[in-house]
């Protein structure tokens, strides 16, 4: 921890003597956030077939270029992993395992209302897509159809599936509205807070640098 903390150090110290010297153009951003399905899944997702469910924070990394005094142009990504356990339907059924994961690419966009060396507020946009992908051990999952289904979907479909490992992937379009701010307590590296509507998340609070 040491070694992290003296590296972290000199890190920083390296930044603000690099930002002395030049214009401060480049933003990076390490942030943790809170979306509405995870707080869904960790607050409502209980229940008489759903065993546990659990919801991980959101880590997002985003870079910005300043365009201009008052707008920035970047990118952004962003990854949340969901997971579920289901109770088996009797004594001779397995647990399922389901686990999901949403990756969130973005193009995004902010103009700053107030924008001083060592504060700035802004309002923003973002327009991508999540990637919605995961996989179920299809030996529990087929015990437990098995158990559940009526008989003719039993015969007709399920016998004819050959246990396996299933991988699923989705694809959505998504947009996000934010405001937020950044309090710099050293010329290169600050606070950052957000809040926002829309995918991946609706706060997120982290650190930024300026290059």
């Amino acid at each position: 921890m040491k070694k992290i903390a003296f590296l972290f150090v000199i890190f920083i110290t390296s930044l603000n003597l690099v930002g002395q010297n030049e214009d401060l153009k480049h933003r990076i951003g390490l942030n943790a956030g809170s979306s509405i399905w995870g707080t869904t899944t960790n607050t409502l997702v209980h229940g008489s077939l759903v065993k546990k469910a659990k919801a991980l924070p959101v880590p997002v990394i985003s870079y910005t270029y300043e365009v201009a005094q008052d707008l920035t142009f970047g990118v952004t990504a962003s990854h949340q992993l969901f997971a579920f356990e289901l109770f088996p339907i009797d004594t001779l059924s397995n647990i399922v395992d389901i686990k999901i994961n949403r990756l969130n690419c973005a193009f995004k966009t902010n103009y700053y209302f107030i924008n001083k060396s060592n504060f700035d507020l802004y309002m923003g946009a973002k327009l991508g897509g999540s990637f919605w992908f995961g996989n179920i051990s299809f030996k529990t999952l087929y015990d437990y159809i098995v158990r559940i289904s009526p008989p003719l979907i039993e015969d007709v479909v399920i016998k004819n599936i050959v246990p396996s490992n299933v991988k699923f992937v989705s694809f959505f379009f998504s947009g996000q509205l934010n405001v937020g701010f950044d309090y710099y307590f050293i010329k290169n590296v600050g606070i950052n807070a957000e809040l926002a509507i829309g995918a991946p998340y609706w706060a997120a609070t982290g650190l930024t640098f300026r290059l």
